[in-house]
Parts: C-alpha cells; structure tokens; sequence
C-alpha cells in the first residue's frame, strides 16, 4: 500500500457493513415461505419421527430458519433504529428502538391473541346455553347439539389460535434477544481496552440481560390485551349479573393494583441480584482463566470463598425476587375467588337475584375466560417489565461506551514526510483523567525499525495500545497513523482452534504467504513435530503449546496479515520476552529480511538489548512520557541524565556508550551471535532446537491434538438425576408437605366450585340459608392459603438445591485435573457456571411448581368428569393413550433438539470471551468484520435449534389440544344422551372443568417443555459437580510435620511421568538428588521435559508412586493443598486479580501490612503502591514487568526451602532484571532453587545443572565441569545461547577463579 493509500480507507471499521461486503454462503438453510400445513405444525413432523427413530438429531436435522431470523440483518434493524434516535437528537433507548423494529410485528400477533381470548369468551357462551339445554327437559335436541358442537369448535379454534399466537410469541422473542445481542457484540467491536468492561460483566450483558427479551415477549402484549378483554366480559357479565358484575371486576382491579406495588421491590430485587451475579461471573471468569497459578499456590479455597460470598449474597436476593413471585403466584390462586365470592355474594345478597346453574356457570366461566389473563399473565408481565428495565439500564449503559481513544488518518504534510505514525502531544489513559502516558509527541517514519526501552512501568506497552487506540485520549487528533497495522500483544492471543486459524484469523488462506511466514517464524519444525501440522487443534489461550510458541503464533499472525494488506506499520509488544536468546536473535534477522523490500515502519518493544543495538532508532520512555528519540547512542546520552544506571546497563549490552558505537561493534554482535543477561542475543541463522517453555508429547503438552470435552456424551434426563438434585436440599419433609399442600388446593378448589353449584341448585327458598355459602366461603378462603405453603415449600426446596448444586460445582471445578481446563474454553466453563445456572436458579422453581400445580388440576379435572359422566373414561383410555405416545415421539425428539441447542450456545459464549480477551488485535488487524460473521453464524445455529424445539413444542400442543376438544366432544355428547340420567350439578361442574382442560394442556405442554429446558441444565451442571476428571488426592493419612520442608532436598527416585492422552511418558527413569539449599538450573531442547518437572514438583500431573520425595516424603502421599502451599513458584506468566494489593499478595490475610511492605520494598514497589490512593487496599494497576515482580513479592512471603523459578524475568528490562536476581540470591540465600532456564547465562553461577534430553537425564553436574567438555549437550546449548567467542571468555574466566 501507498501512502496516498491510506486515506481511501477509514479507520474505523463499519462491522455491519463489511460482512454484508464479505459475507460467504451460510451454512444456515432458509426456509420457504408459510404452508397450509403449517398450520397444524406438519413442517415439524419429519424432525419428530427421526428425533423418536433415532434418538439423535445432527444440526443439519433442524428445521431451517426464516431469512427474517438471521441475526445480522436484525442487528442492522436494531443498530439504524438505534442511530435513528441519535439522529432525532434524543437520548436512545432500548424500548424505543425494539419498538421500531418489532412493534410492527408484535401488534399483529396480538389478532391472534386476541382472537384465542374471543374464543374462549364464546366457549362460556356455549356452555350456558348447554348447560340451559341440559336443565330443560323438553329442550329440541338440535340445539343441544348445536351448542355442543359450537362448544367443541370455539375451544379447537382457541388451540390453533393459541398455539400460533405463542409461536409468534416465541419467534419474536428470539429475534429480539438476537438482535439485541447482535447488535450489542457489534457494539462490543467498536471499543478499545480501556472502554470495554471486564469480561465476566461483558458476557453477563450479552447472555442473562438479552434472555430476558426472549422471556418477555409472550406475556408483554397482555397488558394491553388483559383489560381489553376484561371490559369486554365485564360487559357480557352485566347481562347475567347486573352490577354485580362491577364488583367482581372491581375486586380483580383492586388486587391487580394492590399486586402492582410489587414492581418496584422487583426490580430493586432483580438489579441487586444481576449485580451480585456480576460480581459472580468475574469472579468465576478470573478464577478459570488464572486457574494454573491458583493451583500453584494453592489458592483454591481464598478464591472459593470469594465466588460463594457472592454466590451467598445472589442467592439472598434471589430468594427476595422469589418471595416477590410467591405472593403474585398466591394473587394468581386468590383472584377467582375473590372475584366470585364479591360477584355472587353482591348479586345474590345486594340485588337479591335468585342463583341459577345457568348464570353461575357462564359466569365463572366468564371469569376465567379473564383470569388466566389478569390474574396470571398481566402480573407476569409486570415482574418480566421490572426485570427489563434492570436489564435495559444495563444494556443502555454498555451500549452507551465509547472508545475515546482518536486516531485519524494522516494529513498531506505526514505522507510527504512519509510518516507513519505521529503522536501529537498528547495524553493517554486507562482511566479517565488518570495519564498513563504524557504530552507524547513522537514520529515514526517508514522503513524503519524502532525499538522502544524503558524501565518497568515506564509505559511502553501503553504508548503501542495509544498507537492502536485502545486508550483514552484527551483531544481528538492524538494519533495520526496509516489504516493497516499488524500487531502482536505482550500477553499472546492464541483462541481455540487450528494453527492455521490462529495465524490467518478469519482471512483468506494463502499457502505459500503462511509457509513464509512460518518459516520466518521459525515455527517449521514445531509444525513437522504435529501429526496434524497446520491443522493441529489448539486449546484456548494456546495452553496446548508452549508460550515460545504462542508468541511466535502471534508474530507468524502479524507477518501475514501484514504481507496480505501491504501494512507500513508492524507493532510488536515484547514479542521476544518468551523466546530464548538464539532464537529471538534468529527471528530478528528474518524479520530485516522479511520488511527489506517493503517500506513498513516496525516498532518493537523489547528487553533484548542487544537487539536494541541493530534497530535504527530507538525511542527512551520515564515515567510515561518520551524523553529521547533518535539514534541509540543519543538515547543513551539523554537516558544517563535521567537514570544514570539504567543508561549504563544499556550502555554495556549494546556495547554503546554515551558518545556512540562503531558499526564494527553490531556487526560483531550479529556474527558472533552473542547474548547477555536477559537473552539479548544479536543473531544466528542455525536451525532453531530448543524453545522457551516445555511442549510433551511432540509439542502439545498433556495429551494428544485434537482432542475436546464430548459434550454430546450427556445422556438424557432420568428421574435418577433430578432425585439427586432434589436430595441436595435436604428438603424432603418440606417437599412432601408442600406436596400435601397442592393436593389440599386443588381439593379446595373442587369442594368450593362444587358447594358453589348446589347452592346455584338449591331451591329459591333455601338459598339464604348458611349451610350453601359459608362452607363454600370457607374452602375459598382456604385456597390462596394452601397455594402459598405449596409454592413457598417447593420454591424453597428447589432453591436449596440450586445453591448446593453450584457449591458442588464450583469445588469440583477447582479440583479438576488441568487437563480438564485445557480441553475447555472458558466460555464453556462459564456457560455452565453462568446461563445454565441462571436457568436453574430462576426459571426452573417456576416451571417445576407450575409442572406439579397443572398435572394435580389435570388430574383434578379427571376425577371430577369421571365421577359426573363414568362413561367417559371409555373415551379417557384411548385418548390418555394417544396423549402418551405423542409425548414419548415429543421427548425423544425435543431432548436432542434442546441439548443441541444447549451445545450451540456455548460457541457464542466462548465467541464473546474470546473477543474481549483479544479486542486490541482483533482491532489492530481489522478483524472485526469477520468476527462479527462468525459469531452472526454462531447466534444463527443456536437460533436454529432454538426455534425447532419450540416449533416441535408447538405440534405437540396443538396435537394435546386435538385430543381434549375429543374429550369436550364426547363429554357433550355423553351428556346429551344420558340427560335424564345426570345429576346436573355435576355435570355442569365436569363440563366447565372439561372446558378449562385445553388451557391446562396448553399450558402444562409449555411449562412441560420449560422444565425439560432447566434440566438439561441442571443436567449440563451435574456433570461438571460429579463426572469430571479431579486431581488425585494423598494416597497417605499421616500429617505432613509443621516445618515441613525444612532441608529442601528433592529427591527422584525412577520417577515416571505420563500426561492423560499422551501415548508416550513426557518423563522416564529420572533419578537425582539435590542438596539443602543447593542451586540447579534446568535446561533442554524441545520437549526434553523442564516444564515436566514443575508439573511434577506440583503434582499438575501425576507422577509414578514413590518418584518424588521432598526431605525424604513422598509427595504422592500429601494433600495437594500442603503441598502446594509448602513449595514456592514465580511463574511465567502473570497473573494478577481484580482485588486490592493486599489480596492479590496474601488471599488468606496470614500477614500483617509491615511484611507486605517489606516483600514490596525488596521488590522495589513500594513506592508504586504508596502512590495509590488506597495503598495496599487499592486494585494494583502494574506493567508486565512490574507484575513479575509482584509475584517475586508474593513468593517472599512464603519463606519456603523449595523455590522454583520458571523464567520469571521474560517481561523486565535488564537493569530490573539484576535487582530481582539480587533479591533472589539474597532472600533465599538457605533455600533450594530449581531454574527452568531459557537463558543460559542466569544459570551459570548455579551449584550444578540439569541437562534433559527426551524425557531422561542426560548430564547433571556443575555449570563448570559441563563446561569443560566441549563435547557435552549443555555446552553445545551454551554455544548456541551465548556464542562460541563469549562461552570461550567466560570458560577462560572460570579456569582463572578456580
């Protein structure tokens, strides 16, 4: 690209409108337009026989969405609906916008709503003439007939209407919850680090916040519809009741209102809940992904305590906002009641009107036509408008971020200069008005290699995220750069998948671009080592391959996404930190070679001095601002008046001094090879043998490529499995007598509808007397009693349960074997921990107390016909028959549609976690677009399955409906030709129940298919609480001594070590012995075993019986906690929490705050953290070098005899480098020290080494005796380290001290 390029194309990516640009042919099959058929759900049929045949369903078995499904044109509607209002000049809202797009659509629906409700109005019509055709002895036949049968197609026309109605209902509730979440990752794409929260809130937003749009969507409509339909009734009532009626409708308005007071103590319930769950997420989000050093210091059960505080404080809301939900549910049972008792007591003892079956009946029926309605959905929509506005507070406020940061193309004046990159004085932060870079103004040119140095925390890695954007900026011209960038992060970005996914991302693949840049990577042989080589699957975060690789990864990702866009600006953050000294230097020279014929600008961050030496200029960063920029030797000049030792560190590893180098210098440099302390090594074109950081088993560590979590070897639900949820209460006297209690509210409820009907019977003249209304006044006043302790009983049962179940859980997670975390993404782990326990935590109480509640009524209904009309249960056989067989085709096809969309929905889980994690790459390489696609592909498949499982849920209730309308038909028809053999009042008591069967159905088929959605989470959070692999626990009851270790003697004794999966041991036969206090650094080739030996210090995998003794224990036979609590580890990687100082240093509080001073001071952070507001209780906000020296705190306050040290200085300059060396050989002078060493040269001054070869001890002895013998592996890997001319010098140095 040219630089009169670069104003063609905006730097600011339009994610919509580039995957419209690049979209591909989707996987996704669209379905064809609406079928007669499809009106009874006939399009669901062939899904249901091959679900029942086979009972597994692939995704290719679903049925096809509509085009008007796909999630990237509905996030086009919501984004222009969104942008709409912001054009308008009004402040947006979520409503408005859902309005915009979906009101259209949702008040269609509503003809259908309201056509169901006109059906169910004309049913209590039908009845009354019925029931007047049954009192009248000599009343025509036809017209029995006719009413009989106009009873049997209004309820028939009020399934199909229904059915549809609630399909709709679904669809559009899917739609907005997809656009909403579509359009709210888009939103996501466009901001920076320092904008976008942390990632456990980001997925909360995006999963639980969004649903509530889905669940919302059918209950919504009727606070529109509810009264509309009751002032409908209400005048229809008038005619049988006079104003009577008033007072009934007067009596639900007035409980309506009273129960709409609730809506406030909702959503204060709700939003304390999703924050106390906020809080959960992170934390569980932190937990996963820092989980190998959470091991490693044995932190378990700090963080443990940290998730159930929260857990504790979500559960106690949640039983708030359930206590909420009871007294709504007790409305629900109280309502008809209330509303008959002021009805009919108003009309009988106020207008002195005379009961007739005929006017009770069709009034009670009335009633309900209205109740289910008023007393149930209206209320539900008053909770789920609570909840929405929590959520849509929350969804405004993400949707309302902006990236501060400003970058615009470059001006005239910057191409003629041919300019790349130019800061204009600028000031960057993290935080608002908290600077973290000042008064930047610096120029980068084309063609040129920049390196940038600086002490830690001086802000290098900040000023490269200002160059992307990805800080707040206080103007708006702050940065001026070229539209393609390549970049690689200081911590690498390697997402689950291929190697050749994580190198080209989403673009097109071109084989020759990738063999290039692999080989300038030198990452060919890594690759031959795979059976799979490009095609090798990795683990998130890359935790398969070692962390050389995954930063070599991430360079091989740069290069080629600047060889495919021409990019003249290449930014690589600390990229060497993770490589040895022999192999950075190899890269660097390939890298000149690589940009030789290009004219691209690269800014490098680096500690590798002696690379700094052969960059072309150099830029000197203090305390966040850049106070040199030039040539080494100048910067070196300006940097000895500002830090006079850091100046001479660099001075003596770029072999500059103050008044300049001679080329002679560098060019020595790159010949020999040479590197010094902190791997700054000048170059060497030999093959690449050994690497960073172990790789078992041919470079994927733990277990064979490819392999994952077979989430489809669930198996479906069995009452074994719930009986085991429900045990976890300890509930079972509760949950019995709460059974008790619904049994007691339905028998209730029957005795008073029947007290109800002989008092309608009773003669004129006997209708006042007590014994009709004050037993019937007494059972109804019991009802709403009986439902409170029914649903109080199994809400508190079941939320028992929930809060052991994911106690349960979450140990079992912490003590699951590392394998177990690298086969899955965290977005997995925290669907599980997070949606699926959303679901078991707040629908599934419901849709179980529902599920109960509607079998007894079912059963009630039952009871009560057979006993009115016996016949009839010739007609229940076969009709009970059919209605089982239908339901065993519907579970054994709805159980794998659910669990495929279950798996479908982790992928935009894990899609999210990922992008948040990799936001400024993704950013920087202007992958937005094609994430965005993927994760559009990702909703698609879930909306898919989605909508077949209810669309398979819908032809199974209009089917169940099918079936009651033959149980109204031959009730009426029973009743028609035993009419001079009924007893009237039971008849007309069964054919009202008969009546209300089709919405218990209905209904029962819904919350049915409801509940089998919450337990196939449960099901999913069962298996994480019982069937995954955990660590193996001490094999010995003896206690470890209190001074335990107290010599630090290691001891192998023909230690074996073989990874799960693995085919061949990552360590065999070692056998050695070290002494107290003894020094031994640990070095090898690729895959020789050094970060084996960790693992199997730590018991991160598990070596043979009796291989490792520490002061002569078997460590097999410790508990890990002791263990691991016992042994000190400063790891590679960095691992700081979200909490203050004081945790992040000691979780468990065992030190007071003068130790945690002295650690930071050794450290030389104290002065750092007295910077901080709240000082130690402050959250720590370090550089990646800082941070490593955070963990050297930490590890000082352990005082253990066993330290190992894992390449804990990758990230820091040379200078900080020496003192934490100093720190280390003074604070634990006494103690045993094992060093996985990626450098030679910080081992040198060991005691003796360890030289490991495939798996087994191929030399151990000290540094000088190794050395001696030319012939011997350390020595060659010492050439290869340091150069043969300064191996040569230091071998001369050594004879000379002898």
């Amino acid at each position: 690209m040219t630089a009169t390029d670069d104003d063609k194309v905006p730097l600011t990516v339009d994610v919509e409108a580039d995957v419209r640009a690049t979209k591909t042919s989707s996987a996704i099959e669209h379905a064809r337009g609406f079928r007669p058929s499809d009106l009874v759900f006939l399009q669901a049929s062939p899904l249901v026989t091959k679900g029942f045949r086979q009972g597994q369903l692939e995704h290719d078995d679903l049925l096809p969405i509509r085009d008007g499904d796909q999630s990237e044109m509905l996030a086009s509607k919501m984004r222009e609906a969104w942008n709409e209002q912001l054009r308008a000049g009004k402040s947006p809202t979520m409503w408005r916008a859902l309005i915009t797009v979906f009101g259209r659509h949702y008040l269609m629906i509503a003809v259908l709503a309201f056509g169901s409700g006109a059906c169910k109005i004309s049913s209590a019509i039908f009845l009354g003439q019925f029931i007047s055709f049954l009192q009248t002895p000599d009343a025509p036949l036809a017209r029995g007939v006719g009413f009989g049968a106009g009873l049997a197609l209004a309820m028939l026309m009020f399934s199909i209407l229904e059915s549809h109605f609630m399909m709709h209902a679904y669809r559009i509730g899917i739609r907005a919850r997809v656009a909403v979440t579509a359009f709210l990752y888009s939103h996501l794409l466009t901001l920076n680090g320092a904008t976008l929260p942390p990632v456990g809130q980001t997925l909360n937003v995006i999963s639980n916040d969004a649903q509530r749009l889905e669940d919302a969507a059918p209950f919504l409509i009727f606070t529109v519809l509810g009264p509309l339909e009751t002032c409908i009734v209400v005048g229809i009532t008038w005619i049988y009741m006079g104003w009577a009626a008033a007072a009934a409708f007067g009596t639900l308005i007035a409980m309506l209102l009273l129960v709409s007071t609730n809506v406030g103590r909702f959503k204060v319930a709700r939003g304390n809940m999703v924050d106390a769950r906020d809080r959960r997420i992170r934390l569980l989000s932190e937990l996963i992904k820092s989980i190998e050093m959470i091991k490693l210091y044995a932190w378990e059960s700090a963080f443990v305590r940290l998730v159930l505080d929260a857990r504790q404080e979500e559960v106690a809301h949640l039983q708030k906002w359930y206590n909420l939900k009871g007294i709504n549910t007790v409305f629900t049972w109280a309502v008809p009641g209330a509303m008959a008792v002021a009805g009919f007591f108003s009309w009988f003892f106020g207008i002195g009107t005379t009961f007739t079956t005929k006017g009770v009946f069709t009034s009670l029926l009335l009633f309900g036509a209205v109740r289910v309605n008023m007393s149930w959905r209206v209320p539900r929509s008053i909770e789920l408008v609570a909840d929405l506005r929590v959520s849509f507070q929350r969804i405004e406020e993400f949707l309302n971020l902006k990236a501060t940061a400003a970058v615009t193309p470059l001006n005239q004046a910057d191409k003629e200069a041919n300019t790349v990159l130019a800061f204009n004085s600028a000031m960057f932060a993290w935080t608002p008005n908290q600077p973290v870079l000042r008064d930047v103004d610096l120029t980068i040119r084309a063609g040129q290699i920049v390196a940038v140095i600086g002490q830690v925390g001086s802000g290098k890695s900040s000023l490269l995220l200002a160059a992307l954007g990805q800080l707040h900026a206080n103007r708006t011209d702050a940065v001026r750069r070229v539209t393609d960038v390549a970049y690689t992060p200081q911590a690498a970005y390697v997402f689950p998948g291929t190697v050749e996914d994580n190198i080209v991302m989403a673009s097109p693949v071109d084989a020759d671009r990738l063999t290039r840049v692999v080989a300038v990577c030198q990452l060919t042989p890594d690759i031959a080592r795979w059976d799979s080589g490009l095609q090798t699957r990795l683990g998130e975060r890359g935790v398969k391959v070692s962390g050389g690789q995954r930063a070599r990864l991430c360079l091989a990702r740069a290069l080629y996404h600047a060889d495919a866009t021409q990019a003249r600006l290449v930014v690589l953050d600390d990229v060497f930190a993770a490589l040895d000294a022999h192999v950075a230097a190899t890269i660097f020279i390939e890298l000149r070679d690589f940009f030789k014929a290009s004219d691209a600008a690269v800014v490098i961050v680096t500690h590798h001095l002696h690379l700094v030496a052969q960059c072309d200029e150099v830029v000197y960063l203090h305390s966040g601002s850049v106070l040199a920029h030039g040539p080494l030797a100048q910067v070196v000049a300006v940097a000895a008046e500002r830090d006079p030792h850091f100046a001479a560190v660099v001075a003596e590893f770029t072999g500059v001094g103050v008044h300049g180098v001679g080329d002679e210098k560098i060019d020595m440099i790159v010949k020999e090879g040479g590197a010094g302390l902190n791997g700054q090594s000048a170059g060497s074109s030999r093959p690449i043998d050994d690497d960073d950081e172990e790789e078992e088993d041919g470079g994927l560590i733990g277990g064979g490529e490819g392999e994952d979590w077979d989430e489809h070897a669930q198996q479906g639900f069995d009452a074994g499995m719930f009986w085991g949820f429900l045990k976890l209460s300890n509930g079972a006297a509760l949950m019995t007598g709460a059974l008790i209690m619904g049994v007691a509210t339905f028998a209730l409820q029957a005795l008073a509808d029947y007290k109800l009907s002989t008092w309608a019977a009773a003669p004129a003249e006997h209708q006042a007397e007590p014994q009709y209304w004050v037993p019937y006044l007494s059972l109804t006043a019991g009802i709403p009693l009986a439902a409170f302790l029914f649903t109080f009983g199994f809400f508190r049962v079941l939320m028992r349960s929930s809060a052991h179940l994911f106690e349960k859980m979450l140990h079992n997670v912490v003590r699951a074997t590392p394998h177990f975390f690298q086969l899955n993404p965290s977005g997995r782990i925290l669907n599980r921990m997070g949606k699926d326990m959303a679901l078991a935590d707040e629908t599934l109480p419901d849709a179980f107390t529902e599920c109960v509640r509607l079998w007894l009524y079912i059963f009630m209904i039952v009871i009560v016909v057979a006993i009115a009309v016996p016949w009839i249960l010739l007609a229940l056989a076969p009709v009970i028959f059919a209605f089982f067989l239908l339901r065993r085709r519907y579970v054994a096809a709805n159980r794998p549609v659910r669990r495929l969309e279950a798996l479908s929905r982790s992928p935009v889980y894990a899609h999210v976690v990922s992008s948040v994690e990799g936001i400024a790459t993704v950013a920087a390489l202007r992958r937005e677009s094609a994430y965005a696609h993927q994760f559009f592909e990702a909703i698609d498949r879930n909306s898919r399955a989605l909508l077949s499982y209810y669309t398979v849920e819908r032809w199974l209730c209009l089917r169940i409906d099918g079936l009651a309308c033959i149980v109204i038909g031959s009730t009426v028809g029973l009743m028609i030709g035993l009419k001079p053999q009924l007893g009237l009042t039971l008849a007309a008591l069964a054919q009202m129940y008969v009546l209300n069967l089709v919405d218990a159905t209905q209904y029962n088929v819904r919350k049915t298919a409801e509940l089998e959605l919450q337990l196939v989470a449960v099901e999913r959070i069962m298996e994480y609480a019982n069937a995954i692999p955990l660590e193996v626990e001490a094999t010995s009851n003896e206690p470890v001594p209190d001074a335990w270790p107290d010599k630090g003697v290691v001891e192998f004794r023909d230690m074996t070590l073989r990874y799960p999966g693995a085919d061949r041991a990552a360590l065999r036969g070692i056998t050695l012995a070290t002494r107290p206090g003894e020094k031994i650094g640990i070095v090898g080739r690729t895959g020789a075993g050094k970060s084996s030996i960790i693992n199997t210090l730590f018991r991160l995998a598990e070596p043979s019986q009796d291989g490792v003794h520490i002061d002569g224990v078997n460590i097999s036979g410790i508990d890990l906690r002791d263990l691991r609590g016992r042994l000190a580890i400063i790891p590679q990687s960095l691992y700081l929490f979200h909490g203050s100082v004081r945790f992040n240093l000691d979780p468990f509080g065992q030190h007071s705050d003068q130790a945690l001073w002295r650690a930071l001071e050794a450290v030389e952070l104290k002065d750092v953290v007295e910077r901080y507001p709240a000082k130690l209780d402050d959250r720590p906000a370090l550089s990646a070098g800082e941070g490593q020296l955070f963990q050297l705190a930490r590890v000082l306050l352990r005082k253990s005899k066993v330290l190992i040290l894992d390449e804990c200085s990758s990230n820091i300059d040379v200078a900080k480098d020496r003192i934490l060396q100093q720190t280390i050989r003074r604070e634990f002078a006494d103690c045993t020290i094992l060093t996985i060493a990626h450098r030679i040269d910080t081992i040198l001054d060991n005691d003796r080494v360890l030289v490991l070869d495939q798996g087994q001890v191929a030399e151990f002895d000290s540094p000088h005796n190794l050395l001696r013998d030319r012939n011997s592996m350390f020595y060659g890997l010492a050439a290869k380290s340091l150069g043969e001319e300064k191996l040569e010098s230091l071998v001369r140095e050594m004879r000379i001290n002898e």
